[in-house]
C-alpha cells in the first residue's frame, strides 16, 4: 500500500510527498513523519490521496518501535553500559524511550528504459570505479536506524489504475537487494537480507555522543537500484521503510553540548551551504553533513535588522535561523522576521567527500 500511495501522490503532486532525483536518474518519493513520543499528526495529510494508509503505517511503525525498545531492554540486561557527556550512566531503555524517532518511507522509481542501458546487476563483480551508486557511500547522522528488507515491484499502468507485481532480486542467492556496506579496511560487501529480516545499523551519533563499554562501529553504506527484466512500459519500484533513532533533546554529548543545540547548529550549517565552523557537527574526517531534504516542515526565516547602524540583514538571517534560546532572544531584540513557521526535525547523513574508492564488491554470507 505504501508504494501505491507514493506513486499516486506523485501523480497528483500531493503536498505531503517529498521528491528527489538522483544523479543516475532514479526518482525517490518520500513520506515522512516523527514517531515515538514525538509522534505528530502529519500523516493525516495522506488520507485524501491514500485512504487507509495511516492505519497501516501506524501499526507497522508501532511494530518497529517494539523492536527498538526490545534492543534497549536486552542491552540493559547485559553488562553493556552507556555514559553521557558528563560521565553519568544512562539506561538504554530510557534513552531509547525518550529519543526522537523519524519514520521515512521511500519509493525509488527507475524507468525500464534506463535500466536496460545499465550493465551492472546484483550478481556482477566490478570495481567500485565502475559502480554508479544511486545513493552514494555515507553514514547516517543518528544513533541507529532499523529497517525491514526492501521490497521490489514491477508497476504497470492500464490507464485506470496501477498494477503492482512483487518480484524478488535475481542475484546469486536471490537475496541481494542493492545494499552495500564498506568495511573498515575499505572492502565493499553486499549483505544478504532475507525477506523477513529487520536490520539495525549504527549511525555516527552513538559513538560520538556516548561513552559505551563496547564499541559499536558506524556503518558506511550505499544503495544502487537493481537491474530486473521488465516490459518497456513498466517501472521498477524499490519500497523501503526506515525508523531513525536520534538522541533526546536534553542529552549531553562528549563536548558538553546538548542535542537540541547540536540539531539547531546542524540545520544552520546545511542552510548556510556548509560554510560555518563544522568541527562540532560530528562527521568524521573526509565527510560532510548533508541534508536528505525529506521533511517539508523545515524552514528558513527571512529576517531584516532593526538596527541597520549596528548590524546587517545577513547577520539577522544567521542569528534567527539558529533556534537556540539565547540566539532567539537576540533575534527578537535585533531583528524582524517576515515568516515564522513551525519547524520539525530533519534527517541528516555524513557523506564522503570525495567518494572513496573501494575494492570489488562481494556477497556477504
Amino acid at each position: 500500500m505504501a508504494a501505491g500511495c507514493a506513486v499516486s501522490a506523485q501523480e497528483t503532486n500531493a503536498d505531503f510527498l517529498i521528491q528527489k532525483t538522483f544523479t543516475d536518474g532514479t526518482k525517490r518519493y518520500t513520506i515522512s513523519a516523527q514517531s515515538g513520543q514525538d509522534a505528530n499528526a502529519n500523516d493525516i495529510l495522506t488520507d485524501l490521496t491514500c485512504p487507509g494508509y495511516k492505519e497501516i503505517y501506524s501499526q507497522f511503525s508501532s511494530l518497529l518501535e517494539m523492536v527498538v525498545l526490545s534492543v534497549a531492554t536486552m542491552l540493559d540486561a547485559t553488562n553493556f553500559t552507556i555514559k553521557d557527556g558528563y560521565g553519568q550512566v544512562v539506561s538504554s531503555r530510557k534513552l531509547m524511550t525518550d529519543a526522537v524517532r523519524l519514520d521515512h518511507f521511500h519509493a525509488y522509481e527507475t524507468p525500464s528504459q534506463r535500466r536496460l542501458m545499465t550493465a551492472f546487476s546484483g550478481t556482477d563483480t566490478n570495481s567500485s570505479a565502475d559502480i554508479n551508486f544511486t545513493f552514494d557511500l555515507h553514514e547516517d547522522n543518528g544513533m541507529f536506524i532499523v529497517f525491514p528488507t526492501p521490497a521490489f515491484y514491477k508497476v504497470s499502468d492500464n490507464g485506470f489504475n496501477h498494477k503492482f507485481e512483487s518480484v524478488l532480486p535475481s542475484g546469486i542467492n536471490g537475496l541481494e537487494v542493492g545494499f552495500f556496506i564498506q568495511t573498515h579496511d575499505g572492502q565493499l560487501v553486499e549483505p544478504i537480507l532475507k525477506p523477513d529480516y529487520v536490520t539495525l545499523m549504527v549511525g555516527t551519533e552513538f559513538n560520538q555522543w556516548m561513552l559505551s563499554s563496547h564499541h559499536l562501529p558506524t556503518v558506511t553504506h550505499a544503495m544502487r537500484m537493481l537491474k530486473i527484466d521488465m516490459m518497456p512500459t513498466q517501472l521498477l519500484i524499490r519500497a523501503w521503510f526506515g525508523k531513525m533513532t536520534l538522541l533526546p533533546s536534553y542529552q549531553h554529548g562528549l563536548g558538553k553540548m546538548d542535542y537540541e543545540a547540536h540539531m539547531n547548529a546542524s540545520a544552520h550549517y546545511v542552510q548556510q551551504g556548509h560554510e560555518l565552523n563544522h568541527y562540532n557537527l560530528r562527521c568524521a574526517p573526509g565527510r560532510r553533513l548533508t541534508s536528505t531534504k525529506v521533511n517539508p516542515f523545515c524552514y528558513v526565516r527571512s529576517c531584516r535588522t532593526l538596527h541597520p547602524d549596528n548590524a546587517d540583514d545577513e547577520g539577522c538571517n544567521a542569528l534567527c535561523n539558529t533556534h537556540h534560546d539565547i540566539e532567539q532572544s537576540r533575534c527578537y531584540s535585533w531583528c524582524s522576521c517576515g515568516f515564522d513557521g513551525i519547524g520539525n526535525t530533519e534527517w541528516h547523513f555524513c557523506a564522503l567527500i570525495p567518494r572513496a574508492k573501494a575494492s570489488t564488491p562481494q556477497v556477504a554470507p
